[in-house]
């Protein structure tokens, strides 16, 4: 028996040590491959290059937001000047935790109160966020841009307050391409607000305004084109996006996506922005307002809860070609109106949707300041009053008093009725010098036959409807 247990008792040993011997050296050969990443006092991988997504261990605000820059390089300054900070945690979040987290995190933001006794170090996405802090002089913070980060600290006086930030802004040259794509990307010195990181194919809207700022360089003395290559976000489930351009808070323009199939296509849009929008001495600031954003979590699609609208592959300004010079462009929405000055005759009151016409005649007086040596386009996006009671409406065009065209609608069985249409027609320029009045372009929507809604028992409204106008604008061919 003794001689059993004893050989058992070797045995054991023997393990052990073979045991004991295979872990020391599978950890020296550990070392030796990964001794860097597994060593805690290892951070050239943070300094040198980005790599949130294996070292999480006390970096948590660089899982929140879409800022591709290295936020830690902060929290180490604020460490070694003995601050603390609030995104450290040692282990890893679920991915609902660190939601929970991030909100959190954010909440003083979002609410503007923010703790009197901390700083603030923001992505660039809270541009809209932090101008309100800056313009509320009650509160205890005011932001700055240093570095490309925005930086909330504690307000030195009362006395300031702004509805901008103090930074400096990236120049811009006309004629220069901004590239959206992960590889090429060139814009994001210029953006501001709701972007999302950038991709292969672009960079998405993820919100409901994104900005680009950029300080033009050259004189400006004519209008601006804008000109943007986008993919819109549409789903049957998500079947029109609509997406407002302001220049430095002034409304320029609309547009309008619809949904024609799953594989949307990249659409090359336009905006014209008027030189007297632009000053040389301050920024110039583009806002895409997106009017319903979507996720595609929200519409069952898949786990992305970005709330996406356009995605931008690339963006450019320059100077209008004299040749496609546009002289007007008129709102016709209650929000930005600027066409009642310009309205004569049976107009109705503007509304979120547009201004109806509200009888036979309605009028634009616009006045010329220059002579007219080219045709002009009128381009306008209207929706027509038709229903299965009233198929079809015509709308005589006259200019100066002169018949020049007639539009025609009638309704599409596959839809109720109102059907917004892009209608253009060609002024010819010997037509303007030949009946031009005062220096002044008369336009007369004359319909024929208007009907209201209460004659064809539809709705109370005894209005005589014709077009719903929603925005127009004139320029050479």
């Amino acid at each position: 028996m003794k001689e059993i247990i004893s050989n058992y008792s070797k045995k054991i040993n023997n393990n052990l040590i073979i045991f004991i011997l295979a872990v020391f050296f599978g950890g020296l050969y550990s070392i030796y491959l990964i001794g860097k990443l597994i060593n805690p006092f290892n951070i050239d991988w943070l300094f040198n290059r980005i790599d949130p997504a294996s070292h999480f261990i006390g970096w948590l605000c660089l899982q929140c937001g879409n800022s591709p820059a290295p936020f830690p390089v902060f929290e180490k300054l604020a460490v070694l000047q003995g601050l603390k900070t609030n995104s450290a945690y040692l282990a890893r979040y679920r991915s609902e935790d660190l939601q929970i987290h991030c909100e959190e995190l954010l909440n003083p933001i979002s609410s503007k109160h923010l703790d009197k006794d901390a700083a603030y170090i923001l992505g660039r996405q809270f541009f809209d966020e932090v101008k309100e802090i800056n313009k509320d002089r009650n509160n205890s913070h005011y932001c700055s841009l240093v570095d490309g980060y925005i930086l909330c600290h504690k307000r030195k006086t009362s006395l300031v307050s702004k509805n901008d930030l103090k930074f400096s802004v990236p120049p811009y040259s006309l004629y220069r391409i901004l590239n959206f794509e992960t590889k090429t990307n060139n814009s994001w010195e210029y953006q501001f607000g709701d972007w999302s990181k950038s991709g292969e194919n672009g960079t998405w809207i993820d919100g409901t305004e994104a900005h680009l700022i950029m300080q033009i360089k050259q004189p400006i003395k004519d209008n601006l084109i804008l000109k943007a290559t986008v993919t819109p976000f549409l789903h049957e489930k998500h079947p029109e996006q609509l997406v407002d351009i302001l220049v430095n808070g002034h409304f320029v323009n609309q547009w309008r996506f619809q949904f024609h199939s799953i594989d949307e296509p990249t659409i090359t849009r336009e905006a014209i922005i008027p030189a007297k929008l632009i000053n040389l001495n301050s920024p110039l600031d583009i806002t895409f307002r997106i009017l319903k954003p979507a996720s595609p979590y929200s519409l069952e699609l898949s786990e992305d809860k970005r709330l996406l609208s356009l995605q931008f592959k690339n963006f450019q300004l320059s100077p209008v070609n004299p040749l496609n010079r546009v002289h007007k462009v008129l709102n016709f929405k209650s929000h930005n109106n600027n066409s009642l000055e310009y309205q004569l005759g049976d107009w109705s009151k503007p509304e979120p949707i547009g201004t109806w016409t509200d009888g036979t005649e309605a009028k634009l007086r616009i006045p010329i300041k220059q002579p007219i040596q080219d045709n002009l386009i009128l381009e306008a996006i209207v929706s027509p009053f038709l229903d299965r009671k009233r198929p079809k409406q015509l709308v005589d065009i006259l200019v100066n008093g002169q018949f020049l065209t007639q539009w025609v609608f009638q309704i599409n069985y596959t839809d109720r009725n109102e059907e917004e249409n892009i209608r253009k027609v060609t002024i010819p320029a010997e037509f303007i010098k030949e009946h031009q009045k005062n220096n002044q372009l008369e336009i007369n929507f004359r319909t024929q036959k208007p009907v209201s809604p209460q004659s064809l028992g539809l709705r109370k409204d005894r209005r005589l409807l014709g077009l719903n106008f929603k925005t127009l604008q004139l320029y050479s061919d």
